[in-house]
């Protein structure tokens, strides 16, 4: 049988806008990733500082191993309103 493990996404601001944000959330709402547009700090659009690096993509990785290792088989996400 499979398991699915559910990742909720929260949205806030317009696209394109200063305070455009996504954060994607584990099944017990801890915060696993979260990405802004950096129209406030383009200077910090650097690889390793405000952009995903290598490592983090290791971690993402490493992360879905471990779900593996709980038996989970499939990635399921959720749009959550602002707010929720």
């Amino acid at each position: 049988m499979s398991r699915y493990y559910t990742f909720h996404i929260f949205e806030t601001g317009e696209p394109y806008s200063d305070d455009h944000c996504q954060i994607v959330k584990d099944e017990d709402g801890n915060s696993v990733f979260y990405v802004a547009n950096l129209t406030h700090c383009p200077e910090d659009a650097i690889i390793g500082r405000d952009l995903v690096d290598a490592i983090d993509y290791i971690q993402a990785v490493k992360y879905g191993l471990e779900l593996a290792k709980q038996g989970y088989d499939y990635i399921n996400w959720v749009w959550e309103e602002e707010g929720e």
